[in-house]
């Protein structure tokens, strides 16, 4: 898609995203200031699902707030095209946690990353069962080490790579 889409900033919202009426005014706000290469926000989720999805909402509420940030979940996230194309974009090759990937590529290159609420989305594909919720981080876990090969490692691979060696 993006080397199909024209424009300077590329938008990646997943599918199973709501985003509100004002989102693209809003992103064109948030790209007026010249120090950002990339933005979005983290995905919030509805407020009336099953507990499964509620808790796990309230677990990635840490640090909600606008900032810079070492990396966007991809499903919400927009970067200028000079910075996409600086880094060639994402590594397709990565199963998931291509976002970790990509914001570390990005910082590494100099390339400042903002989260902005004004960008907030809504998921709603989440896991609504406990059976459900461990399938899906089964599978991102398959992307832990898709950011192993950089120096410095981020900070799960660390983590990991501590915890195995206390074993």
């Amino acid at each position: 898609g993006a080397r199909k889409g024209g424009g300077d900033v590329l938008s990646f919202i997943d599918c199973d995203c709501l985003i509100p009426p004002d989102y693209f005014c809003s992103l064109l706000a948030v790209f007026a200031r010249p120090d950002l290469d990339a933005t979005g926000c983290r995905v919030d989720y509805p407020d009336d699902g099953p507990w499964v999805e509620r808790v796990w909402n309230e677990m990635h509420r840490a640090g909600d707030e606008d900032g810079f940030r070492a990396y966007l979940n991809s499903g919400n996230l927009a970067v200028r095209r000079s910075a996409f194309e600086a880094i060639q974009g994402f590594d397709e090759s990565v199963v998931t946690g291509e976002d970790a990937d990509f914001g570390q590529r990005l910082r590494a290159n100099g390339f400042c990353i903002w989260q902005s609420r004004s960008l907030a989305v809504l998921h709603l594909d989440n896991p609504r069962t406990i059976r459900a919720f461990f399938r899906k981080e089964v599978w991102h876990g398959l992307g832990m080490f898709a950011t192993a090969r950089r120096w410095p490692p981020d900070r799960p691979t660390a983590m990991t790579a501590l915890h195995l060696s206390s074993i």
